[in-house]
């Protein structure tokens, strides 16, 4: 049987004075240390003792709580508990518990922040209290309870030793290097803020929260499954490393990877990396060589980087920037292509789900050699690896460019495609259009070989569009409908653009040019949708048959027609249709049958070789496309074919036999057998009929000195004419102040001019010319209004009145200078102001009245010396 000991209880002081001295002196307490000497808030000063070196005193309030004053060491002894109730401004410099006999352990709890710049020794506990933070510089060896909710402890020291429990949130500030103990957990974030490297390399771990690795820390996870469930920043701005450097364990990151400007994801050791819902952002510098699973969540990628194998399931995965896929992308899910991303695709074939590649301004590039595409529309689709890619039969619409580059790449469509953007082929690669129809809307620059054999090739851009390119291209079936300013085949590449089967004039004008020419062949045939298109310039034709070439000008479909060959050899012929007096080639020759030839159009048609003996029908042709002013064909029995010999005008031949078909209105005129070709004209054998009308190049009226001076230059079709200059002051009755009379076309041809001295007296004087043909038709230049002497300025008209939106003023000045233009309510007040220069004689101002009320209003004008002048106008 044990007996108890009994001690007196004054011998039990002395013993309990004596344990506690032993161990202050273990601890080798310095003076200034505190010593806990009751339960209480680590602001009371009753809590404390201070050391001075041979007994314990109560603190005075200067020197206070631990850390107030100063960085003592703190000793907590059995059963004391202290609680940190403030923020202390200067470090603990270590926190010493100890536990005597028969006591219980003492503690400290953590409700504030508290930076201890040592260690915490001993036997006793300290707990981290909510949403608190310990600043520890040194080790932990005491018990520790850090699990708390929002409670943070940060590791200061260089290489600092870890304790191995369980962490809300972790940080590393400090410097050298560190390892994450195996059997610790971070329910919360795990944040490197120093200079240090961590590396996660004794066991599994699982990051609850957030992982931030800051600029000049480094993160390395090694060879074990690892998981952070929040989001993962690598970088503030300017460094920041996440490094795996071994391929075993799974690494799963449930929230978004967002390495920043700096900062750089280094997954080269070919680790698996699975992501579940945040997606990654890239600003930064992204290394991966591994497999990269996306799922659980719709996911977004954003910034610059590149992948080499990418597994989706069962959600859309989203690319907004730049994002490479070098090896394969697989899986059940969705790739989708966001507005203006680009995503170069590396992979033989794509096993993806579901390619979505169609927002605006977007690209998908296949990049390597033989490809198979993804069957799926796109919005712009670049082939630029090698070999032969492979489209197939879902690709049928590309909204935006279709680009082959790379300089082998080689490619066959399957099924229609409708290409609203530009076709381009680089140097080296081909297109083979198969049997099929398609449609481009933009333009098609050909530099390697498009293959178009039983194709049908439409372009039916709403803007301009072209067929170009260094490569010669040769069409079966070309259809032009063109809702916009036309197709052209202008550019500086000077390549023939071939037809064998069939062209289709549907809509808009086709251009070409002498070195820049459409050929038809042998083969082909040609067919026109109403008045307006045809083709604008030089085109060719070959075979021994009769055709009919599409030429017009901008006023439309204004075709010439070649007959079969008399021997049946096959000819090159060239044709075009010139929007122009055929005056400008030369005057009718003396002697002609001819009375007059068109002032409006004429067409060169010729072999581009020579026929030899052979000969062939020629067919010129008339609509409401060829005049240009007044009546053009009025007599078909009168009515002939001009032909140019290099000189003059002459009948197609002396004694030629013609056949007409239509009427005045439309209709054609043929010459059998013709042998001499280029140029031809419409032309009449008599005065009376077929007027081919008067055109004037230009009528002008300038204020001389003194005098107002009338010059003038028309396009005539008859020998015998008359111009008579007149005026008016009312601009409605007009009284002749001069009449000029010709007797032979080249005669009227020429520049004429009339001085009228007679120009005063009166504000505003309007003048035109009348031109009158021998048959009695009369013609009328524009009426110019001019300003006289005795008006410096003055306002002739606002047209349309009433206006609408915009407005022309004709304004009439006597001299040169600015004039102040002002729009004005009928009360005065001012609306727009506008200041205009202006030069002697009429003026043409705009000024916009769109955002006017309905209503009447006043144009003003201020000459710089002064004088004004107003018109009322009327806003509709």
């Amino acid at each position: 049987m044990v007996k108890a000991l009994l001690i007196p209880k004054g011998r039990a002081i002395v013993l309990i004075i004596l344990l506690l001295l032993i161990n202050l002196q273990s601890y080798s307490q310095q003076p200034g240390d505190y010593v806990a000497v009751g339960n209480g808030n680590w602001s009371n000063l009753a809590t404390w003792n201070i050391w001075n070196g041979s007994a314990l005193n109560p603190p005075t309030p200067a020197q206070g709580y631990p850390g107030f004053s100063s960085s003592p060491s703190v000793y907590i002894q059995s059963p004391t508990i202290v609680t940190v109730d403030v923020s202390p401004p200067n470090p603990i410099d270590s926190i010493y518990f100890f536990k005597t006999l028969f006591q219980p352990a003492p503690s400290v709890t953590n409700n504030n922040t508290l930076t201890v710049s040592g260690s915490l020794y001993g036997v006793g506990s300290f707990t981290q209290g909510s949403n608190s933070t310990l600043n520890i510089g040194g080790s932990i060896s005491s018990t520790f309870n850090a699990t708390a909710s929002g409670n943070t402890v940060n590791y200061t020291a260089a290489s600092p030793s870890i304790l191995s429990t369980t962490y809300q949130n972790l940080t590393f500030s400090g410097s050298g290097s560190s390892s994450i103990p195996a059997a610790a957990l971070i329910n919360g974030n795990l944040t490197l803020s120093g200079t240090i490297t961590v590396n996660n390399a004794n066991g599994p771990l699982t990051i609850g929260g957030d992982l931030v690795v800051n600029d000049g820390n480094t993160f390395k996870e090694q060879g074990y499954n690892f998981t952070v469930n929040g989001t993962t920043t690598i970088g503030s701005g300017t460094s920041g490393v996440f490094t795996t450097t071994s391929a075993a364990g799974t690494k799963i990151f449930n929230g978004l990877i967002s390495i920043n400007a700096g900062g750089t994801w280094d997954n080269t050791s070919a680790c698996p990396i699975t992501v579940t819902k945040g997606g990654i952002t890239n600003h930064g510098t992204f290394n991966a060589v591994s497999t990269y699973t996306f799922t659980t969540n719709n996911q977004d990628l954003h910034g610059t980087f590149g992948i080499p194998d990418v597994v989706v399931t069962s959600i859309n995965l989203t690319n907004n920037d730049t994002f490479f896929i070098t090896n394969s992308v697989t899986g059940t899910g969705a790739l989708v292509q966001a507005n203006n991303a680009l995503l170069n695709l590396g992979c033989t074939t794509t096993g993806i789900s579901s390619l979505t590649a169609t927002a605006s301004g977007n690209t998908v590039n296949y990049y390597t050699t033989s490809q198979t595409v993804f069957p799926t529309n796109y919005y712009n689709l670049k082939l630029s690896g090698g070999g032969t890619d492979v489209l197939q039969a879902a690709t049928n619409t590309i909204a935006g460019n279709f680009t082959l580059t790379g300089g082998s790449v080689a490619t066959s469509a399957v099924t229609n495609m409708a290409i609203n953007g530009n076709m381009t082929l680089g140097p080296g690669t081909s297109f083979t259009a198969g049997s099929l129809s398609h449609s481009i809307g933009g333009n098609l620059i050909d530099s390697g070989t498009f293959n178009a054999p039983g194709s049908t090739i439409v372009f039916n851009g709403s803007g301009a569009q072209t067929i170009g390119g260094p490569s010669a291209i040769t069409f079966n079936n070309l259809t032009i409908n063109n809702s916009g300013s036309g197709v052209t085949t202008v550019d500086a590449n000077n390549q023939t653009k071939t037809v064998t089967g069939s062209l289709s004039l549907s809509n808009g004008k086709l251009t070409t040019s002498a070195s820049n020419l459409l050929l038809l062949t042998s083969t082909a045939s040609a067919s026109v949708s109403g008045t307006a298109p045809c083709v604008v310039g030089p085109m060719q034709k070959t075979g021994s048959t009769a055709f009919v070439f599409p030429v017009g000008g901008a006023n439309g479909y204004v075709p010439i027609g070649i007959g079969a060959t008399s021997d049946a050899s096959t000819q090159t012929f060239q044709a075009e249709y010139v929007r122009s007096s055929a005056y400008t080639e030369g005057a009718i020759a003396t002697g002609s049958n001819l009375k007059r030839i068109s002032s409006c159009d004429y067409w060169k048609l010729g072999p581009v070789t020579s026929l030899g003996a052979a000969t062939a029908d020629i067919t010129l042709y008339w609509n409401a496309n060829n005049p240009c002013g007044g009546q053009y064909v009025t007599d078909l029995p009168t009515l002939a074919i001009g032909h140019f010999g290099g000189v003059n005008w002459d009948e197609v031949a002396v004694s030629p036999s013609y056949t007409t078909t239509g009427t005045a209105a439309s209709g054609s005129i043929t010459y059998a057998n013709n042998a001499n070709f280029s140029p031809f004209a419409l032309a009449s054998t008599s005065l009376a009929t077929n007027p081919l009308p008067i055109i004037f190049d230009y009528f002008n009226v300038n204020k001389a000195n003194g005098y107002n001076q009338l010059s003038w230059k028309a396009e005539c079709t008859e020998s015998s004419n008359a111009f008579e200059a007149q005026k008016s002051y009312d601009g409605i009755s007009f009284v002749s102040i001069d009449t000029v009379h010709v007797s032979s076309a080249a005669d009227c041809g020429q520049p004429f001019a009339y001085n009228d001295y007679d120009a005063s007296g009166h504000n505003v004087i309007y003048y035109r010319i009348q031109a009158t043909e021998i048959s009695g038709k009369t013609y009328y230049s524009q009426t110019i209004p001019v300003a006289s002497d005795a008006a410096v300025i003055n306002f002739i008209s606002v047209a349309p009145n009433p206006v609408v939106n915009d407005a022309v003023i004709k304004v009439s000045s006597s001299h040169s200078g600015r004039v102040e233009l002002f729009i004005l309510s009928l009360d005065g007040k001012q609306l727009q102001h506008n200041t205009v220069q202006v030069g002697i004689g009429v003026n043409t101002l705009r000024f916009r009245a769109d955002q006017l009320a309905k209503g009447m209003y006043i144009v003003k004008g201020v000459f710089a010396d002064g004088q004004s002048h107003t018109l009322k106008f009327i806003k509709e």
